[in-house]
């Protein structure tokens, strides 16, 4: 016969044990989870280095995201000093070049710049002309000391390429005619350059047909150029081909960047600098007033209508042509400039020198697209049997 079983009180059945187990794990690993999380909240080992030593890890290493690795890094990192040995420290064998310096204090060869790092660099916020102006004057300031302990003067000259701001006519000064760097302010060659630059839009009606007229009779020749200051691959941030978003301070850094040698990279095609065109230069009518001048002959250096497909700069020209017959007198300054013989064209009576210019930048464009294409020789004889 079965026995019956007595529950006796106090004592755990077989399902209470199990339970009571699975309570104990349950506890223990929420424990070790706790404990795991507090340990994942714990700061990185850089993160509370000295400054003095996270800087040093900064600068060697040039790595440009260190300060996005956390926000303590970034805090620690932004400081304006940092900031600006940083951005030296990336332009530094670009801007010793530009001095003519091509080795160091040991005689090794100076490396060449990252264009990718100077290109992240100049598209960050605090990298406006202001600061860039600032990490050049201490730049040369160093450059002048070092030259001067080593028993040589400091006799650097800046070629003023862009024209004299004194000038009427804005006459372009020759190489040989540069001004001495000042190395306590070296910045005051780029404001002499801009206020050179910028000479175009004070100009009265006939020191305007003036100039148009001595860069169309002019523009092919070989010009210098001066040091460059960026490197050559470096890319232009595509906020400053956007002239609706233009201040004057960035207008200046653009002006700096093309005067220290930038140029467009291949996927700034026309259908970035089109629109920009058309800000510059709205929908032309015989009073052409709102064309900012300064913007094209920036764009002109740029070479922004250069690449454009022909059809296009057809286009635009027919809209600026308001003579009728600019491209034919383009052709005929080219064909001048040439062969040693007269012009085909006379020049034609300018009634609209705003007009005129833009319309003579577009002309000149075309002229130089047929030239790497064909060849002098090629556009010559083309040029004598059509019109543009």
């Amino acid at each position: 016969m079965e026995l019956t079983p007595i529950n006796v009180p106090g004592k755990r059945r077989r399902g209470a044990e199990a339970a009571g187990v699975a309570s104990r794990e349950k506890k223990t690993k929420s424990k070790s989870s706790r404990q795991k999380s507090r340990e994942e909240k714990l700061p990185a080992r850089i993160e509370y280095m000295p400054l003095e030593i996270l800087e040093k890890i900064f600068l060697l290493s040039k790595n440009i995201n260190l300060p996005l690795s956390s926000p303590a890094i970034g805090r620690r990192l932004s400081k304006e000093l940092t900031r600006r040995d940083f951005f030296i420290l990336a332009f530094e064998s670009t801007w010793c070049r530009s001095f003519g310096v091509e080795v160091d204090k040991n005689g090794d060869t100076l490396p060449i710049d990252d264009p990718e790092l100077q290109s992240d660099l100049l598209k960050q916020p605090f990298a406006n002309i202001t600061f860039i102006l600032m990490c050049w004057d201490r730049f040369v300031a160093k450059f002048a000391q070092s030259q001067i302990a080593e028993g040589k003067p400091f006799d650097k000259k800046h070629m003023t390429l862009w024209g004299d701001p004194d000038d009427e006519r804005n006459v372009r000064v020759t190489p040989e005619d540069g001004i001495l760097i000042n190395p306590k302010k070296a910045s005051d060659c780029f404001w002499h350059d801009y206020a050179a630059f910028r000479r175009i839009e004070l100009m009265d009606i006939h020191s305007l047909e003036w100039f148009t007229r001595e860069r169309l009779i002019n523009d092919i020749t070989p010009k210098p150029r001066p040091p460059l200051q960026v490197h050559s691959e470096v890319r232009i941030p595509d906020s400053l081909l956007d002239p609706s978003t233009w201040n004057e301070e960035a207008f200046q850094k653009l002006f700096w960047l093309v005067r220290g040698g930038a140029r467009l990279s291949p996927d700034q095609t026309w259908e970035v600098t089109l629109p920009a065109f058309h800000h510059i230069a709205p929908l032309p009518s015989r009073r052409s007033n709102k064309v900012n001048l300064v913007a094209m002959r920036l764009f002109d250096c740029l070479e922004v209508y250069d690449y454009w497909p022909r059809h296009i700069i057809h286009e635009e020209l027919r809209k600026w042509d308001f003579e009728k017959h600019l491209s034919d007198y383009a052709a005929g300054e080219h064909h001048r400039r040439g062969l040693p013989r007269p012009a085909l064209y006379e020049p034609p009576e300018v009634t609209d020198p705003k007009s005129f210019y833009v319309g003579q930048r577009l002309a000149e464009s075309i002229l130089r697209w047929f030239y790497r294409r064909w060849g002098f020789g090629l556009v010559v004889s083309w040029v004598t049997r059509h019109n543009l």
